[in-house]
Formats: structure tokens, sequence, C-alpha cells
């Protein structure tokens, strides 16, 4: 059995994006993209130049802003609203508490405004971790008793759990940029509706349980700041 293998972030990307079905065509009236731009501004303190409107890429991102926090890390979060979807990509968040709350609330402005009907959620993190005591090839190797298909070709494993509409997925390489580092991307798919904030509050709690399942599943531990 593999030991376990202990990983700390040096660089961390949060995905967090939740479809709308129909889209949200409201936004085109002036007065609802009026309602949500103001009320974004009043709640992460924007300027009228800090919100980007893009007509040509309305689907995705016709709101648009990034918002850089105080303090340390170096953090920042982007938040794309469209009419067919919301997304959030939050960079190095502080701690697992911050990213939760910080996303949280974005959507509840975007639900609150927009009254979206939410038919699926998709959530993805991604991170390059240091190793402690042992490194992620030695982790691998002793993992998988099976030679590397070629020179160059660096181990990895893959783990994924579904439950009815849920499904969660873990993969573990190598990292390209720590050395001897962990590189994991972790992804959540939910294909139902999510019908108010509540409920959206309560997927945060789903997603982080099935991140840290598979954790154990794969005997590797990451690191979250208290």
């Amino acid at each position: 059995m593999a030991p376990l293998l202990v990983a700390k972030p040096v660089t961390a990307q949060f995905r967090c994006r939740s479809l709308f079905g129909p889209p949200k065509y409201d936004l085109y009236k002036v007065e609802i993209s009026a309602a949500l731009a103001t009320k974004l501004a009043e709640t992460y303190g924007l300027k009228s130049t800090d919100i980007i409107v893009n007509q040509s890429a309305a689907s995705t991102h016709y709101l648009s802003f990034r918002y850089f926090f105080p303090g340390e890390p170096f953090r920042h979060m982007d938040v794309l609203i469209g009419l067919d979807q919301t997304e959030i990509v939050f960079s190095n968040p502080a701690t697992i508490p911050e990213l939760t709350s910080e996303t949280g609330r974005v959507f509840d402005v975007v639900l609150q405004t927009l009254t979206p009907v939410v038919t699926g959620a998709y959530f993805e993190a991604t991170l390059h971790c240091e190793t402690a005591k042992i490194g992620a090839q030695a982790f691998f190797n002793e993992m998988l008793r099976v030679p590397s298909p070629g020179p160059g070709i660096p181990k990895g494993v893959s783990f994924s759990t579904q439950d009815g509409d849920d499904l969660a997925k873990l993969n573990l390489e190598v990292s390209d940029s720590v050395q001897d580092g962990l590189y994991v991307v972790f992804a959540f798919v939910r294909k139902a509706v999510v019908s108010d904030i509540e409920s959206f509050s309560g997927l945060f709690k789903v997603v982080l349980t099935a991140y840290r399942n598979l954790q154990d599943s794969a005997s590797v531990r990451i690191v979250e700041r208290p």
C-alpha cells in the first residue's frame, strides 16, 4: 500500500460555473443589467470602469469584473456573468472558508437579481503542490507497480465517484512547475436544478466532502490553510 502523500499547495485556482436554462435574456434589459452592476459595485467597492460590458460575448460574460483581495497571499477573483451561465475563477484563495463565502456572495447577488433557473453546476480546482517526506514520483512508483510507458512520461492516477446527479473526479500527476511536486485536478459536476442560494450553499459542502473523500481513496492529504 502506498504511504500517505502530504501535499501543500503552492498555487491554486478554483473555477465555479452555474448553467442557466433557459438563457437569461433579461440581462439585455437596461434596468436589470444596471441593477446587477449596481449591486456588484456596492458589494465589492467597484468603480464604473471596473465592470466590463461585452455584448459580443453575451453568452458567457456579458458583464465581468476582476476583484483583488487585500492582504496576503496575493489573490484575485474573476467574475463573468452571461446569458447562459455565471462563472467565477478564483486564483490562490487564502482559505477554503474564504473561497466558499466569496463565491457564494457572488451567486447570491446573481440569483437574487436575475432569478435564473440553474440547471447544473460545475466546480474545478487545479493545484501545484510541494510534497513532504516522499516526492510525487516516488509516491506513484510505490502506488503503481507498473513501468512508465517511456522516458519523460510521468505516472499519474485518477479516482472518480458518482452519486445520483453528482459526479466527482480527482486526477493526480507529477507537477511540471514544482520540483517533484504534485499536480492536482479535481472536478465536480451536478446535472440537476439548483433552486436557490441555500441549495447552492449546500452544494459547496457536498463538493468539499467529495474532494476530501477522494483524497482518502488516493492516500493523499492536501493541506488546507486554517
